[in-house]
């Protein structure tokens, strides 16, 4: 997949530079000659290419392995450097960032709602008014997420 090098274990901290030194050059080398596209730029349309949405979220708790369905999600909440989602299985946590889920989820099936918050839109039950400008939305299980201002506009245009 367009390696520009590799390393083998053990390696010491000068083989590491060294191959840093490599990436870097090539990155670096963004006057490419008229023709062919470069390997780089290769590996990025293929990654573009084949980023399609998650089918399933693999957590981990010591030896226990949990295979959680999209569908299966209720919720999924930010925390710090992880996020813990709460779907029909269980609470789980998960080292990834909200924008990964975002990005990775199904766009019709998860909307996020807030900055710490994305929501399986059929788990919705609907939407209370929490101050002047606020909402908060209650979900079916009962729990109630804070909607921020983009969140309630993303909402509303989705319905």
């Amino acid at each position: 997949m367009n390696a520009v090098d590799y390393l083998l274990k053990p390696f010491s901290i000068a083989r590491l530079e060294q191959a840093l030194e490599k990436a870097r050059q090539r990155i670096g080398s963004q006057s490419q000659p008229a023709g062919p596209p470069s390997q780089f730029t290769n590996l990025q349309r293929h990654l573009e290419e084949n980023q399609k949405a998650l089918e399933r979220i693999i957590t981990r708790l010591g030896s226990k392995i949990t295979v959680i369905p999209v569908e299966k999600i209720r919720y999924i909440e930010a925390a710090d450097d992880y996020v813990m989602i709460f779907s029909d299985l269980g609470n789980h946590l998960k080292e990834k960032t909200m924008k990964y889920f975002e990005e990775h989820l199904p766009a019709g099936q998860f909307i996020r709602i807030h900055r710490s918050y994305i929501v399986n839109i059929s788990q919705i039950a609907s939407l209370e008014l929490y101050s002047k400008d606020s909402y908060l939305a209650v979900m079916k299980s009962g729990e109630k997420l804070k909607v921020s201002a983009e969140g309630y506009r993303r909402l509303r245009e989705k319905f």
